[in-house]
C-alpha cells in the first residue's frame, strides 16, 4: 500500500524501502552516519514530495527510484535532494519560488558519490562468474 513518511529520520545503516504504491515524503530523510549510512526507496507507484517539506538544507538524502512519476508539490520552498533520482514515468516540478526564482532553483538535486560505494550488494545482481578452466 501507500506510504508516508511525515517523521524526520537520520539514517545511521543501510536502508531500503520497497513501497507497493505512492511513497510520499512529507519529512526529510538524512543520512545521521555519513560514510555508512545508506537510504534507497524504491516504490510502484509516484513518488511524492510534499509541499510541507523543503527549507534548510538537504532535505532528502538517497537514492530515488519509481515505475511511475517523481513529483514535487506545488510550493514556494526550495527542495534539495543529495543523490540520485530514478523516475521511469518522468518527472513533475511543480516548485516556485517566485520572486527569488531567477537565481535559485526552487529542487535542486546534487549526485552523491558515496551511495556507489555504500550500494548494499545484497540488492544488486553479481556480475562475476567464477569457472573453473582445463589447463
Amino acid at each position: 500500500g501507500n506510504l508516508n513518511i511525515n517523521t524526520a529520520q537520520a539514517v545511521t545503516n543501510k536502508v531500503v524501502l520497497f513501497v507497493n504504491g505512492t511513497l510520499r515524503f512529507s519529512s526529510p530523510v538524512t543520512i545521521g552516519n555519513p560514510g555508512q549510512g545508506f537510504f534507497m526507496a524504491v516504490s510502484t507507484g509516484d513518488i511524492v514530495i510534499d509541499q510541507a517539506l523543503g527549507g534548510g538544507g538537504t532535505n532528502i538524502n538517497g537514492l530515488l527510484i519509481t515505475d511511475s512519476q517523481f513529483r514535487t508539490s506545488v510550493g514556494n520552498t526550495r527542495f534539495r535532494l543529495l543523490g540520485s533520482i530514478i523516475a521511469w514515468g518522468g518527472y513533475d516540478l511543480r516548485r516556485d519560488l517566485q520572486g527569488n526564482n531567477s537565481d535559485t532553483p526552487a529542487e535542486e538535486f546534487t549526485f552523491d558519490p558515496r551511495l556507489i560505494v555504500l550500494f548494499p550488494p545484497s540488492v544488486s545482481k553479481s556480475s562475476v562468474v567464477w569457472k573453473e578452466l582445463a589447463p
